[in-house]
Formats: structure tokens, sequence, C-alpha cells
């Protein structure tokens, strides 16, 4: 059930009895019958909203999003090799993230519909939702990393790949050369690719390839603890809007006290 959100036009507290509009009147009684479970529903809402719209948020999906590329691309940098190397090893990094996102997607779905067809588990998630990401986190990055090694034997099988070589080995044993005589490649190589691993591969580098890593677990942490203010954010507007609904109760009867 939708409840106006605006504000009545009217200052009520235990002493007074205000005259009402028609209006307000309506706006009253609306939020004197919301069941608790819409009360809820719409406070979980208001939390959510504020959650993604703080600028942080945005900042941390941004950088969630382009970990898969800026993954892709540096594991092929600074793998040892020529052009065909590094494209296919970038290819193949950036497939298994593909992999990876979409069985984590799937995976949290499942859950969800689950959560859904089972009162306790989704209340579980509902009273607790801080050890609910953690687990899910958890066991999503598991599901994941499962995909990804299905996914490639599977391709091994199909494509006849050696057990002792990667995808991208095996292709770029089979059509590096092709690949390498491609028009500008070996320009591009020795030009951008080769100066850009050379970069990447300096000792400060390394070190700010670790405190990404580190960033990284931060993310993660504070994405917990976002939702645990969030929880809190939500659980207080509720506990608002009850305190609305309770005064609203009073001054409808008080309304119809006078009448009588």
């Amino acid at each position: 059930m939708k409840v106006d959100q605006k504000p009545l036009i009217f200052k009520a507290n235990s002493n007074d009895n205000p005259q009402l509009t028609e209006e307000q009147k309506k706006s009253l009684l609306a939020l004197v019958n919301t069941q608790d479970s819409d009360i809820k529903s719409l406070a979980k809402q208001r939390a959510i909203d504020e959650f993604t719209q703080t600028p942080t948020r945005k900042i941390t999906n941004n950088i969630a999003k382009a970990i898969p590329w800026v993954d892709s691309f540096i594991t092929g940098v600074t793998t040892p090799g020529n052009f065909s190397t590094k494209v296919l090893t970038s290819l193949d990094t950036g497939k298994d993230w593909a992999v990876f996102n979409i069985a984590t997607n799937l995976y949290l779905k499942a859950i969800n519909k689950l959560a859904e067809k089972f009162p306790g588990l989704h209340k579980f998630t509902e009273d607790h939702p801080v050890i609910t990401l953690a687990g899910l986190t958890a066991s999503g990055v598991y599901a994941g990393q499962k995909a990804i090694k299905a996914f490639n034997w599977a391709l091994g099988k199909i494509f006849n790949v050696d057990q002792n070589v990667t995808l991208a080995q095996h292709f770029d044993l089979k059509y590096g050369g092709h690949i390498n005589k491609l028009p500008g490649t070996s320009s591009l190589n020795n030009k951008i690719l080769k100066p850009i691993e050379k970069f990447l591969q300096k000792p400060a580098i390394q070190c700010l390839g670790l405190i990404a890593n580190i960033g990284l677990i931060g993310l993660i942490g504070k994405n917990i603890y976002d939702v645990y203010k969030m929880k809190q954010n939500s659980d207080n507007t509720y506990s608002k809007f009850k305190d609305m609904q309770l005064e609203s109760s009073r001054i409808m009867l008080n309304q119809q006290a006078i009448k009588e």
C-alpha cells in the first residue's frame, strides 16, 4: 500500500484538536490504516534509496565495475611474450571475470528466490543483513570460482586443450603466429604494451598494486558496514512511521469525539 509521504499541514500534540481539511483527514486515515508490513517495506525502501544515492556508494560501484576491465588489461600486459600472448591472456582473464559475474549474480538471485519461499529464511535475512551479506559474499565467490573451473573444463574439452596449458596458451600456440603478422601489431606491442609492462613492474607500482588489493578488501568491509547502517536507518524510519501512525490515530479519535 502506498503511503502519502507529504508532511501534514498542521501541528499536533496531546493537548490540541486541530480543525482538519478533507485532504488532511484522508492522509491521516491512509496512515492509520497502513499495515505494519507496508510500513516496514516503506522504511526499508527509504533506507535503500538513501544508501544508493550517497556519493561514496556511487564511487564504490564505479570502482567495482572497473575492476574486471583493469585486471584483465594488467594481467595481459604483464604476461611475458609478444602481442598475441598479451591480447589472448587479457581476453582469457576477461572471460573468467564474465563467467564469475554471471555465476555470482545467478547464485544470489537463486538465494533470494529461495528466501521468498521460506518465511524463516526470509526473516533471518531481514533481521541479520550483515551476517547474510558476509555469508553471501563468501559463498558467492566460491560459486563464481567453481563456475570458472567448470566453464574452462568444458571449453578445454570442446577445443581439445592440453590440461597442462591454459586456454590463452593453447590459442596462442595455434593462432599466435597469424595474429602477430597482422599490420601494426609489432609496433603496438613494442611502443605501447611493453613500456606499460615495464612501468607496472616497477617496485613502487607493485606496491601500489598491493595497496589496491588491500583497498579492495576494505571496499568489501565498507559494504558490510554500509548494510549495517542501512538496517539501522530502516529501523529508525520504521519507528518514526509507527509514532506518526499512533499520533494520527489519536487525532482521528479526538476528531470523532468532537463530532459526537
